[in-house]
Formats: C-alpha cells, sequence, structure tokens
C-alpha cells in the first residue's frame, strides 16, 4: 500500500513539473507525457491497485487459514499424546489378562477324563470287591 502511495506521490510530481514545462516557464527541454499516456499510467495505477486489494484479501484469508492449520495442528498433537496413553494402557491391560489366563487356567487334576477315570475306576474296584465277595 505504501508503494502504491510513492508511485501516485511520483506520477504527481511528474505531471506538475509537466505542466509547468508546458507553459515553457521551466525546463523546456523536459519530455512530458501526453493526454493519452497520462490516462494509460492512470488506468494501469488503478489496475495495479485493484490486482493489490485482491492480493491483500487473500493473504488475509491466507493468514487465516495458516492459523486453523496450527490449532488443528495442536489438536492432532494433543490427540497423539492420549491415543499413544491409551495404546500404552491396553497394552498393560492385555498383558494382565495373559497373566490372568495363566492363573485361571485348569490345572492338570482339574482334567474331567481324569474324573471319568477314577469313577470307572471305581466303579470297577467296587464291582469286583462285591463279586468277589458274592462268590
Amino acid at each position: 500500500m505504501l508503494r502504491l502511495r510513492s508511485v501516485k506521490s511520483l506520477l504527481l510530481a511528474l505531471l506538475v513539473t509537466c505542466a509547468i514545462s508546458q507553459d515553457g516557464e521551466i525546463n523546456e527541454g523536459l519530455e512530458c507525457f501526453t493526454n493519452e499516456e497520462v490516462i494509460a499510467i492512470d488506468a494501469e495505477i488503478t489496475e495495479c491497485h485493484a490486482i493489490n486489494k485482491i492480493n491483500e484479501e487473500l493473504i488475509k484469508n491466507y493468514k487465516f487459514q495458516i492459523s486453523n492449520y496450527q490449532a488443528r495442528v495442536g489438536q492432532d498433537s494433543s490427540m497423539i499424546v492420549l491415543k499413544n496413553e491409551e495404546i500404552k494402557t491396553l497394552q498393560k491391560s492385555v498383558e494382565e489378562y495373559k497373566e490372568l489366563n495363566k492363573l485361571v487356567q485348569p490345572k492338570w487334576y482339574d482334567n474331567k477324563w481324569l474324573y471319568y477315570a477314577f469313577g470307572a475306576l471305581t466303579i470297577y474296584t467296587g464291582a469286583s470287591v462285591a463279586s468277589t465277595i458274592g462268590n
């Protein structure tokens, strides 16, 4: 914006200088702009001013977008920390479940086939003792 003002002030100084020199009072050897050239320069300056305004709006939007991205990065970082803590907690839970499974697994003497065999042996022994007593 400051540069555009300096360009306008430079153009104004040139026009004033040309106006003075066209009257023939000062610097007759100085080259001046014609009316068409002045209009063309003014149109270019106006166009540059419009483009500058659009660029300033774009910069403002981009800065807002960057601040949103930075906030999102902060949120993502905190989510990553929380997820890592959750992963550690779940891994610890898995290890505890493995240890609990080892403690809860039936021992060798809790086998149902063993109980079946002891029951069958008891019945066979009882029957053979009864048959020997009966004979």
